[in-house]
């Protein structure tokens, strides 16, 4: 009966309502009670849900962090708590972000060359059974043609 965009508007009044009762908000909205709290409690799951998990991606914590670079400290409050965020997790993410900017590390370095080095040799080396398997192809079909011209029928044995 109400659009999500309705729900999401009333759930925003009600984390800033301040001083007024959610019975005065769902009033002014022409919805009851109840249904107000249901919303809130919906959307507060929804956002502890998404956060438990993970389903940020780094783009999106990128995003919240330049969203929130700026503002105060009230401002802020509210924004994480109607995003289910705490202070810690913007610490966490600069973090996250910062490494990801970095690059891999020496030893992921290291590791990922020592993987490099395994990758061409078992190339190396299954390009050299490659070649030895034709080669006894080869020879087993000249093998064949030779038994054919001397008149063997059988693969030992004369005619």
């Amino acid at each position: 009966m109400y659009t999500e965009e309705f729900k999401r508007t009333a759930v925003q009044k009600s984390e800033l309502r301040g001083s007024r009762s959610l019975g005065g908000i769902a009033r002014d909205l022409g919805i009851s009670t109840p249904t107000l709290n249901e919303w809130r409690k919906r959307a507060s799951m929804g956002s502890m849900t998404k956060q438990r998990q993970g389903k940020r991606t780094l783009e999106d914590k990128l995003q919240i962090l330049f969203k929130t670079a700026a503002m105060a400290e009230n401002d802020l409050g509210e924004y994480l708590r109607r995003e289910g965020l705490h202070s810690d997790d913007l610490a966490r993410w600069k973090t996250e972000i910062n490494e990801h900017m970095r690059g891999p590390s020496r030893a992921e370095r290291s590791a990922e060359n020592k993987l490099r080095f395994e990758v061409v040799r078992l190339e190396k080396q299954l390009n050299r059974k490659d070649r030895a398997l034709a080669e006894t192809a080869a020879l087993l079909v000249l093998q064949k043609k030779v038994g054919f011209l001397l008149g063997r029928t059988d693969e030992g044995g004369e005619e």
